[in-house]
Formats: C-alpha cells, sequence, structure tokens
C-alpha cells in the first residue's frame, strides 16, 4: 500500500506523472524505410514526431542504454536486432510474424 500511495501522492504534484515516468523508462524507436541497413546503427535515420525521416544518434544511444532489446514483429529489422544485441553485449529477444506450425 506504500507504493500506491507514493503513486497517488506523485500524480497529486504531477498530473502527468505515470506519463513522464513512462516516456523515462520505454521507447520506441522507429527507423525509416528509406534508412541504409545499419546493423552498426552508426547514425541512422530514424522518424521524427513530423514522420520525416532525420539524422538522429538517439537510437545508437538507446541501444548502448538498454538493459534489453526487443523485437515484435521486426520483420526485415530482425537481423540488425541481433546484430546490435550482440555488438553491445545485450540480451534480446525476437518475436517474429506469422508463425506457422509445420
Amino acid at each position: 500500500k506504500k507504493w500506491k500511495a507514493s503513486f497517488d501522492k506523485n500524480l497529486e504534484d504531477n498530473p502527468s506523472f505515470l506519463e513522464d515516468e513512462l516516456e523515462k523508462k520505454f521507447s520506441q524507436m522507429v527507423q525509416c524505410f528509406s534508412a541504409p541497413p545499419a546493423p552498426a546503427f552508426h547514425s541512422v535515420q530514424t522518424d521524427t514526431p513530423t514522420g520525416e525521416c532525420d539524422e538522429s544518434d538517439s537510437l545508437q544511444e538507446a541501444v548502448q542504454n538498454a538493459s534489453l532489446i526487443i523485437g515484435l514483429h521486426a520483420d526485415g529489422a530482425t537481423e540488425d536486432i541481433v546484430d546490435a544485441a550482440i555488438r553491445y553485449n545485450k540480451p534480446f529477444v525476437v518475436v517474429p510474424c506469422c508463425v506457422f506450425p509445420n
């Protein structure tokens, strides 16, 4: 119940507390399809909030600071996820798309 009281107090002090905490702890990095393959994650293009591609080091920084790399339905990015995890010595999980038992 202490966590609930603490959470309620933080929410009372800052109505966007939950969103702020989630944004600090979780992020989704989206790479533009027009970007070149980036297994090394050097200066890749990432989607901006306006939907434009922009040169950014935020993806490399996110990978370096991540405690786990997750790929959900990663399709063509699957190999890059594995390569980045190996390069930065990070645990990873890839959940493929369209798995059929045969």
